[in-house]
């Protein structure tokens, strides 16, 4: 049976989860989450998963990152084949990246379902600066990744296989249900079928860390709150020499896996966040959240009378969506499975969608990224074979000039004896 693993990097930590099988049966055999310090280097972050994980090696290797600076965008072309639209993919996104450069960003799809005769794709643009962090991570941990996914696509990926059963139940089976994913920094609005096919998709870059906006940090080492400037006013300047010493320091700090994310959020607890927050900042957190979702909802085909949470939980987060939308709230029933229930939706779509079930699986490792971590890969035994074929041509070359010093050798003798047989020759000549 095949063994898929999926890695979700979030702003304020990690989750996994490993998944063995293959599309029509599968089973999760395990799931975990961890929390990363702030400023901790990617590659650091993927050793992090690992001591979790303690799986070197999986057929298949799916890492996951935020979707708060991938840039969605819906459209429509003639035809649905994979090659043909990523051919023409970049140019008919170019218009709508005023922001950013074409070279620097890659671009998948999903297929939509819907009812329009024009086949309608989701289409993500993500930074390559996010490849290349997910990337190192996943390097950090001793493994080398076969995607680079965006979290709302692994999220509609899970989706796509926990709808279905978790809808069995509706009488209104043709009416699309609406899932609501609160995460640390984004929140992902997703409208599925029945069939558990993904019908549309919002993203909404506000999360539960929001809370702790302007908030003062927490010590780490004692677990109390600094006031803003307590720091400077306990501190002396350092001097000069310090000062460019510490500069040069932090220079060659690595960058820090942030994933686009605010590093002012970055460094707390879904529990401590509510705790510092307290209920009027809760409150007035899901009440802006509530109206996003609602703007998203009128942007979308249908209209759905379910809405499905997942995610996080902030006190007053199912009260303000109810008020806000007028619709039936549901979470993951114990018709999912209880493992499956408590595992991060997103991390575990990645690892569906290593076993093949998801229907379009997106990938944002490109070929030149796969080029550039081949050659990663291979860079050693190709030294090794390098050497050896500069060793081998010392050594031909060394035997050729001893051959053609032979060789000159044996010409010189036959040209002498060829010299007196001549001589010799002429000699008999003049006497007859």
């Amino acid at each position: 049976m095949a063994t898929s693993l999926g890695i979700h990097l979030r702003a304020d930590g990690f989750s996994f989860a490993v998944v063995e099988g293959g599309a029509k049966k599968h089973v999760l055999k395990s799931s975990g989450e961890g929390v990363v310090p702030a400023g901790t280097a990617p590659r650091a972050v993927g050793k992090l998963v690992a001591d979790m994980v303690k799986m070197r090696k999986a057929d298949h290797v799916s890492v996951v990152t935020p979707s708060g600076r991938v840039v969605l965008r819906e459209l429509s072309l003639p035809f649905t084949e994979r090659e043909k639209v990523l051919q023409v993919l970049k140019f008919e996104v170019e218009s709508e990246l005023y922001h950013l450069s074409v070279d620097e960003v890659v671009v998948d799809f999903i297929a939509l379902e819907g009812a329009r005769a024009t086949p309608s794709l989701l289409v993500g643009i993500m930074p390559k600066s996010h490849v290349r962090q997910a990337l190192d991570a996943a390097s950090g941990g001793g493994w080398d990744p076969h995607s680079v996914q965006a979290s709302y696509a692994a999220y509609s990926y899970a989706l796509n296989v926990l709808a279905p059963r978790l809808l069995a139940s509706k009488e209104e089976e043709t009416e699309p249900a609406l899932f609501v994913h609160l995460g640390a920094v984004e929140t992902l609005v997703a409208q599925v079928g029945a069939s558990g096919h993904l019908r549309a998709m919002r993203t909404i870059p506000v999360g539960w860390l929001e809370l702790t906006r302007d908030l003062a940090p927490l010590r780490e080492a004692e677990g109390e709150v600094i006031p803003p400037g307590a720091e400077a006013e306990e501190s002396e300047a350092p001097a000069a020499a310090d000062s460019a010493k510490i500069g040069k320091e932090e220079a060659a700090v690595p960058e820090a896996i942030l994933f686009g994310a605010d590093p002012a959020l970055i460094g707390c607890t879904l529990s401590e966040a509510i705790r510092r927050a307290g209920d009027a900042r809760c409150a007035a957190l899901c009440k802006r959240l509530a109206n996003e979702v609602r703007r998203a909802m009128a942007a979308m085909p249908g209209d759905g009378a379910t809405v499905v949470l997942t995610g996080a939980d902030i006190p007053g987060w199912e009260r303000a969506l109810t008020v806000r939308t007028g619709c039936q709230l549901r979470k993951l029933d114990s018709t999912i499975g209880d493992e499956e229930r408590r595992t991060d939706l997103v991390a575990l779509g990645a690892a569906f969608a290593g076993l093949g079930i998801a229907q379009t699986p997106m990938n944002f490792r490109m070929e030149e990224f796969r080029y550039a971590r081949g050659l990663e890969r291979v860079e050693g035994p190709l030294t090794l074979a390098l050497v050896g074929l500069i060793a081998w041509l010392v050594i031909d070359a060394g035997v050729h000039v001893k051959q053609g010093m032979w060789q000159r050798d044996q010409a010189e003798m036959i040209y002498r004896d060829a010299d007196a047989l001549v001589v010799q020759l002429n000699t008999r000549v003049k006497e007859d």
